[in-house]
Formats: structure tokens, sequence, C-alpha cells
């Protein structure tokens, strides 16, 4: 047995070479920018906005963002914006540190696992295994969305304390003294409620606890309930499964969920169908992850039927399978039956009934880990007479991923690129060409973003008459609307910005961004005090955004409401204070009240960040 210097010199060389293997990987993603879901959740949310790090700030951020349930994540979020605003290189470093953090965990739990009692010395090699699988997890393009993609932080995180509490529930179950057993078991619980706290998938811990419990905890000899220590952990961890399904979908789950259902485009049984499918696709994709097929919006053909497609049943009769196997093998092999179990039962949440869109490859981050290290463990066995033969593999697969994951990020690069990928992959896509839009939009080439923001309007009109149901993509229709409004704006064709304003108000009137809009347009027209009621009507919906209190200020100077105007071009500076716009503008209000120290300041900033641009 490995002395205790050599097992902590052994931890810091795989905590150093993933640390190392990852930062150099992701070094190329730090100035990727915010995309899709980062916008609802971090840009255009106020409540990450806090002035200093007191309880109530943070408290506000947690509890008040779009995801409610995942306190932690939105705490960092919130401190991420108090320290670096909206520059992405902060956000990108602490994505990096929780995917080493989770990778060293990963290694430290499968390194546990490999030494039970149970395995008996099956794996020469334990530790160079677990790292190996670490290593190989880690530099996966299949991660890449989990830790790219910002706002994945939810699922990173998640992932992070959800392996920490399963290593301190097996370390706990496997020490005598009581002292120490109450303190890791304490831990295990700590941790599963900051797991719940990132991301609610965490709930499955209970069933992963049974399932470690009988496929890896328990004597081989010994019958699956006839230890009482494994009946009582069972037990326990049921019951808070139960607990966990009550608290996030509430006393009537059944209505919770088919309720989900109205908004979505698919039926409960579509789902259910699909994701069949989903994840024989999501396990292709750990075996062969070519950036080519990788994608962050797949169009995917909902099953309606065993035989439509055809797949369908397929697919279904391979999760039977995979499900058989665990029995076959829990007393043969019971690391791969348990690296099954930890796959299937991680997927339930996001892959089965509960009514979330169809397919995200992050959904991988946390169920392909066991499966990885069983394979890594599995091809030490066979190669067992030759480990150089294991060890030169598996460096050729690493090398091969960690190339993909190089490309994946460079395609994170910026919005064109990514939302260009988006639509090459799926051309059907009406979300993919609506972004890709709005990426030349900011870009500033806006006869660029009207093609195919067009584009997307056109497919919106496909999907309306076909097969799919109509109220999941009203909202997203006067998004897109929205977003031709604004185009139009600044072509100067102010009649077509109207219009398309107007539409997506008659789509979904409880928008706000559309009035933000209008008034723009009747402030470029000189009806400044018009314009000054829709700004007024968009900000009592909700919105608050540099667009429209810089545009407001200046309908307000243009009224007379000067204090006014420039108390609005502060909060737009709060929001962003590299708006060369709004400097300038409060240049020009300053200067009105003969304060010209200032207005000479705040004019010399505008240049200086025009000129940056």
């Amino acid at each position: 047995m490995p002395s205790r210097s050599r097992i902590i010199a052994f931890h810091l060389l795989s905590f150093t070479l993933l640390a190392a293997a990852i930062a150099l990987l992701y070094s190329n993603t730090y100035r990727v920018p915010f995309f899709f879901d980062d916008k609802p959740n971090i840009v255009l949310n106020p409540f990450l906005r806090i002035d200093d790090i007191s309880w109530e700030s943070l408290k506000k951020a947690a509890v008040m963002s779009p995801n409610r349930n995942r306190w932690l994540p939105n705490i960092s979020f919130a401190l991420n914006h108090y320290f670096d605003a909206y520059d992405v290189w902060g956000y990108h470093l602490i994505n990096t540190l929780i995917h080493i953090a989770t990778a060293f965990t990963l290694y430290l739990l499968g390194r546990l696992t490999l030494t039970l009692p149970s395995m008996a010395g099956r794996y020469k090699h334990a530790a160079e295994i677990a790292f190996t699988a670490a290593l190989v997890w880690a530099v996966h393009p299949l991660q890449t969305n989990g830790v790219t993609y910002i706002v994945q932080r939810m699922t990173s995180m998640g992932a992070l304390f959800y392996l920490l509490a399963l290593y301190c529930y097996v370390k706990a179950r496997l020490l005598h003294a009581s002292g120490a057993k109450l303190f890791f078991f304490g831990l295990t619980v700590l941790l599963t409620v900051m797991a719940l706290l990132s991301k609610e998938n965490s709930g499955m811990l209970p069933m992963i606890i049974i399932a470690y419990e009988l496929l890896l905890l328990r004597q081989p000899d010994t019958g699956l309930f006839r230890q009482k220590k494994v009946v009582l952990a069972t037990f326990g961890a049921f019951l808070l499964f139960i607990f966990f399904c009550w608290y996030f979908l509430g006393s009537n789950p059944f209505t919770s969920i088919l309720g989900g259902y109205e908004h979505r485009e698919f039926t409960l049984g579509q789902r259910l169908l699909s994701q069949a499918r989903i994840v024989i696709h999501y396990l292709s994709l750990m075996v062969l992850p070519v950036p080519d097929r990788l994608n962050l919006m797949y169009e995917y053909r909902v099953s309606t039927g065993l035989l439509a497609p055809p797949q369908t049943l397929l697919a279904l009769g391979v999760l039977a399978g995979l499900a058989f196997l665990v029995f076959r093998m829990c007393k043969r092999d019971s690391l791969f039956a348990f690296g099954i179990s930890w796959l299937l039962i991680n997927l339930i949440v996001e892959s089965s009934f509960i009514p979330l869109e169809l397919i995200f490859e992050h959904r991988m981050y946390l169920p392909s880990m066991f499966l990885i290290l069983a394979m890594v463990a599995w091809c030490y066995k066979l190669a067992a007479p030759r480990p150089v033969l294991a060890r030169v593999s598996i460096l050729l697969v690493v090398a091969l991923l960690s190339s993909a994951t190089w490309q994946r990020n460079i395609v994170w690069d910026n919005r064109i690129s990514f939302w260009s990928d988006v639509t090459s992959k799926s051309p059907d896509s009406m979300r993919g060409w609506a972004n890709l839009g709005n990426a030349y939009s900011e870009a500033r080439k806006y006869k660029t973003a009207e093609q195919y923001l067009l584009k997307a309007i056109a497919l919106e009109k496909y999907d309306q008459s076909g097969n799919f149901g109509r109220a999941a993509k009203r909202n997203y229709a006067a998004n897109i609307h929205d977003n031709l409004a604004l185009v139009y704006r600044e072509l100067g064709q102010y009649q077509k910005a109207l219009d398309h304003a107007n539409t997506s108000l008659a789509l979904n009137p409880s928008r706000p961004e559309p009035l933000v809009t209008i008034g723009i347009v009747y402030a470029k027209t000189d009806q400044h005090a018009k314009a000054y009621e829709y700004f007024m009507l968009a900000w009592s919906k909700g919105i608050e955004s540099v667009d429209l209190y810089n545009n407001w200020a200046v309908s307000s100077f243009n009224i007379g409401q000067v204090d006014e105007a420039i108390d609005l071009l502060y909060k737009a500076l709060k929001i962003n204070p590299d708006h060369p716009e709004s400097h300038y503008n409060l240049g020009i209000a300053y200067s009105s009240k003969g304060m010209l120290e200032e207005a000479q300041r705040e004019m010399l900033r505008a240049m200086q960040l025009r000129q940056k641009q």
C-alpha cells in the first residue's frame, strides 16, 4: 500500500496536470461573449447589478433572478458583475476554475471507488486510472457547453457539489471512528443542499447513493438487502428523493408537469419517445465528438410514435438493453454496472417527463463521468499484460479530444461565427437564424441582419402552419419582429420599424422592448413628448436598459426636463459605464446647466470610447 506522502504527492501531480490541461484548452475562451440564455440570466438581470457585497444585495440576486432556485450560481454571477461588470474575462475564469475543481473531485472519487473493499484489488493502477478518466472527461469536447457557455456555470457548479457530496458520503461509510463519520455525513448534507441550490437535477443524488450502496459498497458475497446499513441508507435516500420532488414540483407534481407542456410544441408522450433517441445521440457524441457534430441548437424531429421515426423503437430497445445490462453485470463488473446506472439516473430529470426543451449537450456534463471512468478502467484491464499499450492508446485519445475541444471553442469566439455554425447544422432553426440576425445587428451590419431576421420570420410562419404548436413560438416570434424593428430603426426606415414593433406587441402585449423602439422612432422624428410617454410605459413594464435610459434622457432634455435627463443618463451609465452616447448626452446636459468642466469631461470620455469602437 503506498505511503501517505506518496498519495499526497500523486494528488498534487494530478491536480497540477488537470489544471494545466484545462487552463490551456480553455485559454481561447476568455473573450467569448454572452450567448443565448446568458442574456436573460445575466446581461438583462437587474438583480445582479449590486452596489455592495451585502446580505441584502446577494439575497436579491439569489432569489429574484430568473432561475430562482439556483441561488449559488446567481450569487456568483452577481459577484462577477460587482468586480467585472460585463467584462466576460472574469466570468470565464470562474467557469474554468469550477471545471478544474470538478475534474479533480472526479479523480478523488474515482480513486476512492476503485480502492473500495468490494473491488478487492481488481485494479492495479487505481490512482492512474482515476486520473486518466478525469483527464479524458475534462478535455472531452462534449463539456464545452458546460464551461464555455457562461450561464451553464449552473450545470458545472451543481456537478461539483454533487460529486463532493457523494465523495463525503462514501468517506463516511468507510470510516469507523464515530466523530469522523458524523463529520463527513454532515458535509454530505451541506454539499447536497449546495448542489440543489445550484441546479435541480442534483435531486437525483439520493438515487445515486442507493445505486452506489447496492453496486459498489455492498460486499459481493452479501445479499442485496441483508446488510442493515444498506437498508437504512436506501430507505433514507428514497425519502430524501421524495422530499426533493415535492419541493421542486409542489404538492401536486402531476398538474405542475402537465401544465408545462402547454408552452411546448410537443406532448409528454412525444417527449418521452424522443428522449430515447436523444440519449443514444448523447452516447454517440461521447464516442465520436467531432466538432461538426456538436451544436447548441439542434433541429430535432419529435418522435410521434414507436415507428415515427423508426429509430425510436430501436433506441428504446437499446435503453432497455442498457438497463438489463446493469443487472447482468452487477456481480461480474459492478463498476461498469454503476457507470451505466450513473448515466441513466442522472439523465432522468432532463431527459424524461419534465417539460424542458428537448436536447442540450451540457446535460451530459454530469451523466458522462462514471461511464468514462468505467470505460477507462476496462481499457486498463484489457491491456493488463501490456499497460504501456493502454497508456499510449489513452494518450492518443486525450490528444484527439483536446484538439476537438480547441476547435469547438474557436467556433464560440464571436456571435457571428457561432450562430453561422448553428444555422449551417440546423438550417430550419427559426431561433438560429434569428440569433444570427441579431449578431449582425450588434455588429452594425443592418442589411445582413435584415436578411436573416426575415428568414427567421418565414420559418416562424412555416412552423405555425405545420404540425407544431403555435403558443410555444409566439413569444419568440414577437422577439424576432422586435429585433427587426430595431434594424429598420437604425436603417432610418421608421414606418417599417413601427410596423414590426406593433406586430411584436400584437403577438405579446406584455413585452416592453417594442415600446422602447416606438419611443426611439418618435424621438428621431422630433416627437419627443410622444416618445417620452412610450419610454415611461416601457419602464413601467419592468425593462431597464441603456437603450431605454439614454433615449429617454434625450426626450426628457428636449421637453425641458434637464435634471431628469441627467438622472436617466446616470442610470444608463450604471448599466454600462462605457456607453459613449450616454457620456456624450450627459455632456450636453451639463453644458446646458453651465457646468462646463463636467461637460468637457463627459465629452472627452465619449470621444475616447468612440475611438476604441
